[in-house]
């Protein structure tokens, strides 16, 4: 029996759009319908018909009706597939319909008048989309053609990237001006799904510029390579510049540095803001990084998202680094529609964290961000932190000078904090506003770095940040809040870890557990580096003894292992968890009026080799040989808060008036605090202690005394150990949960 024709005109009338633009004005044709895409680019076909688009009688290619259509189903091979828009046939009708609107907006859609229709029909005959890139290019009838509409033909990158949004379903929206209250305006652009509705939005404003990547759109050119960026970035090879001390450019996991990808989520009905801060590329204004004002320009951008027609008025904020500290800065300004936020590797106290993390010891990391368009306009903090070594609140405080440290107490939004252990920033600041925060609702995830690059888009992090998200923005309740807040990852040494799940941080069941520093040699032979070392031991030494060592010592990656005294335990006799914030009490003199203590912590394994922590997808560029715990201090900076400090981190006052220079030969006790980690060690392991008078090997970043080291020249440091000069080394020991 022959197989029963459809009957296509009783079947009911749908509606699709041709999403490439809209594009309006394109033909088209089904069994039973023809007419004009409209406005909106809407054509109508009714269900099992195949619709036929064409330009002035000139067919581009057919589809079977669906509720969107784009240059990508016309080719029967590719078949609507994003991974396949390389297709050459695919991407030279990309380019074609992109490029018939002339000097139109794109952004708007492609609009195709009666004249273009006209000059189409003329070159129906001679248009070939299925030759090469290169060669539709210099198609003289192409070329022909576009003359007379008095138009350029779009580049193969700029047609993918725009026909790659629409198969994701997003449409952009570039430099759109936001007001600010004192009537200046700052530039982002939008991201959001292409069907109307009202959409949460996740929201960035930083410093390095919107552009793919980062950086700024300044020209034409710079249009182009934007695009070719963009392109081969989607293509799987990534030509983005990689940043210092990142990861290999080819590994780069984001389509902007350090923020969220729109194709993760304006898929699953979120808007995507990136905003340029004032000073920031074409955005205009004085750039001034981590201020007071930048803030406020902040909350404004999040108050005018919610007001926007797209959105349906709740605000998350997402970013890592400096997209992750400028967070808290807004947030304790309490902007009404910001309902939850995402800081990543964030710090909060600009002093502490990242300008003199060495307990007064000045961070070489810190850089002033000048990304613009023309001549870079803003602060240059840098010179007014070295001429203030001191934790001036005028200068560092919520409303400071320069870079704030915002008030955490005011900081009552819900929010995820990722806190990596490898790092001379970010790791304090992350696990002290989780501390310190006022929020009824927080989350910590601690990981091995860098976090910022690799961790933050695998799966298991995206699920669970949108997770978190769709409970605060979209109001699902998922049972996100209902697991542990913190989610920790255990190094195990040698690129291993495990997840372990706690209900607060710093942990309520850790032993802080004291060794103690003595001055007597250790019977370990050494690890063929130094073989003087002395002993770590849990009980306090009987006989008083002291060590001393130069206070000279020179920057190098390899040869910092001879500076200082090292201590070592012997092997332990069961395996221990260490999670938490060590500490290191010592008593010290100098022969010199002032010294820096540089107090490393690592572990050696049963054949005298120091174990790596940092995990198989850290940084490739950084030592492997990070400790697993380490800090600082200018000695003269001694002075506790003892309101502040706790059992297991001292707290300095590092205030001008507590300033305590050394009297030559003269032993005191300072504390140092060492930034939290996590590390099982084995058993049979070591666990090593250096005190050098320079940042220990494998930390990448200088930590030193930017203001004077003369000090330091022809001086000598000593170490005192002894019942009545007991130096010790607390680690957070963390016993099974019962």
């Amino acid at each position: 029996m022959a197989n029963k024709k459809p009957d296509f005109g009783k079947g009911v009338l749908l509606k699709g759009v041709f999403c490439d633009g809209p594009v309006q004005g394109l033909e088209y044709e089904t069994q039973t319908l023809s007419g004009i895409t409209n406005e909106k680019g809407e054509f109508k076909y009714r269900a099992g018909e195949t619709v036929t688009f064409s330009i002035g009688g000139f067919v581009i290619g057919s589809a079977v009706g669906d509720k969107r259509a784009t240059p990508a189903d016309l080719i029967i091979e590719v078949g609507g597939d994003v991974k396949k828009i390389r297709n050459q046939k695919v991407t030279n009708i990309a380019r074609f319909l992109q490029s018939l609107d002339g000097g139109g907006d794109l952004e708007k859609g492609v609009i195709i008048t009666d004249k273009t229709r006209n000059v189409v029909n003329k070159y129906r005959y001679k248009i070939n989309f299925d030759q090469s890139e290169e060669a539709f290019t210099e198609d003289p009838n192409i070329k022909a053609l576009f003359a007379e509409l008095g138009a350029a033909l779009r580049t193969p990158a700029q047609a993918r990237n725009r026909l790659r949004r629409a198969l994701y379903g997003i449409k952009k929206m570039t430099d759109i001006r936001i007001p600010t209250r004192d009537g200046s305006y700052l530039l982002a652009d939008v991201s959001c799904p292409v069907e109307d509705g009202r959409y949460p939005a996740v929201m960035s404003l930083g410093a390095y510029g919107k552009a793919f990547f980062r950086g700024c759109i300044c020209s034409q050119k710079d249009l182009l390579e934007n695009e070719e960026l963009e392109d081969k970035y989607f293509e799987g090879k990534p030509l983005h510049i990689a940043s210092r001390m990142g990861p290999p450019m080819t590994q780069l996991p984001s389509e902007n540095f350090e923020l969220v990808n729109t194709v993760d989520w304006v898929p699953k009905g979120y808007a995507v803001v990136r905003v340029d801060g004032r000073g920031v590329c074409k955005t205009p204004g004085t750039f001034e990084q981590f201020s007071l004002q930048e803030a406020k320009d902040y909350y404004d951008a999040i108050e005018w998202v919610a007001k926007q027609p797209w959105s349906n008025g709740k605000v998350g904020l997402w970013g890592a680094s400096y997209y992750g500290m400028n967070q808290y800065n807004v947030a304790q300004l309490q902007p009404p529609s910001l309902k939850a936020m995402i800081p990543i590797a964030a710090d909060v106290n600009s002093y502490r964290d990242y300008i003199y993390v060495g307990g007064g010891l000045y961070n070489e990391f810190n850089f002033v961000a000048k990304t613009t368009c023309g001549e870079w306009k803003g602060v240059d903090w840098i010179p007014i932190a070295h001429a203030n070594p001191f934790d001036d609140p005028a200068i560092y405080g919520p409303e400071g000078k320069i870079c704030i440290s915002p008030d955490m107490s005011k900081v009552t939004v819900p929010f995820w904090s990722g806190l990596g252990i490898e790092g001379t920033i970010h790791t304090r600041g992350c696990s002290e506003a989780y501390i310190l925060a006022a929020s009824q609702h927080k989350k910590l995830t601690i990981i091995s770095e860098p976090g910022i690059h690799y961790w933050t888009y695998a799966r298991e992090f995206l699920e669970s940040d949108m997770a978190f998200f769709d409970y605060w923005l979209k109001g699902i309740d998922n049972g996100i809040m209902e697991q542990p807040p913190v989610k920790m990852m255990v190094r195990t040494g040698y690129s291993g870890y495990s997840w372990q799940y706690e209900n607060e941080w710093p942990i309520a069941r850790t032993r802080y557990t004291k060794l103690y520093l003595d001055a007597a040699p250790s019977l370990w032979k050494g690890d063929g580096k130094r073989h003087d070392f002395m002993r770590l031991n849990p009980a306090i030494p009987g006989e008083e003894r002291s060590s001393t060592y130069s206070a000279e010592a020179e920057w190098t990656v390899d040869s910092r292992w001879k500076y200082g005294v090292s201590f070592v335990t012997e092997p332990m006799t069961e395996d221990i968890l260490l999670a938490g914030y060590p500490k290191l009490v010592i008593w010290v003199s100098s022969t010199s009026h002032d010294m820096e203590l540089h107090a490393s912590v690592r572990v050696m394994d049963e054949n005298d080799m120091e174990v790596p922590y940092p995990i198989a997808m850290s940084n490739p560029t950084s030592s492997r040989l990070f400790p697993i715990g380490f800090g600082a201090l200018k000695v003269s900076h001694r002075k506790l808060d003892p309101d502040k400090s706790r059992v297991y981190r001292p707290y300095h006052t590092h205030l001008k008036k507590d300033h305590q220079p050394l009297s030559p030969g003269k032993a005191v006790e300072a504390e140092v605090e060492l930034w939290p980690t996590t590390a099982l060690i084995r058993k049979g392991w070591r666990l090593r202690l250096d005190v050098q008078p320079i940042a220990g090997s494998g930390i990448g970043m200088k930590i030193y005394d930017a203001v004077d080291q003369t000090y330091q020249r022809g001086s000598k440091n000593t170490v005192y150990t002894g019942l009545k000069h007991q130096s010790y080394l607390q680690i957070p020991v963390i016993p099974p949960k019962k």
